[in-house]
């Protein structure tokens, strides 16, 4: 199951990173945490790191594929600090076979969210 919250973060905090606060990131992260069964804040951390990354990648939409390759380094790092604290959490190795399918799924699904999303966003830019 790809991670959809983290690559509609990429494509909300990387098309309009003034429109998306560090606090709603922060709070969304906790939202998510209190719903799986990571630790408390794992979520949080990761969705301001790539706040932090995807913001820096505004000018990237503007080319599908740049905008897609600017996704993956962050999906990567986002789920090895996932992994790390896991693993610092219940103080063990954590196979990585439990988090590389989920990282390869949120690339692989990263298309399928963004280009609906880049038409609806084209779409509503004409209107106004």
């Amino acid at each position: 199951m790809p991670d959809l919250v983290l690559v509609v973060l990429y494509i909300a905090c990387a098309r309009r990173p003034a429109a998306v606060s560090l606090g709603l990131v922060f709070i969304l992260g906790l939202l998510q945490d209190l719903l799986s069964s990571t630790p408390f804040g794992l979520h949080a951390l990761v969705f301001i790191l790539v706040h932090a990354a995807s913001s820096r990648a505004a000018e990237l939409h503007k080319s599908f594929l740049l905008y897609w390759l600017g996704f993956v380094p962050v999906a990567v790092v986002a789920m090895a600090v996932s992994w790390l604290v896991i693993a610092i959490h219940h103080a063990s190795f954590i196979s990585l076979d439990l988090i590389l399918p989920r990282t390869l799924a949120s690339i692989l699904a990263f298309p399928l969210i963004v280009i609906p999303y880049q038409w609806v966003a084209g779409v509503h830019h004409d209107e106004t």
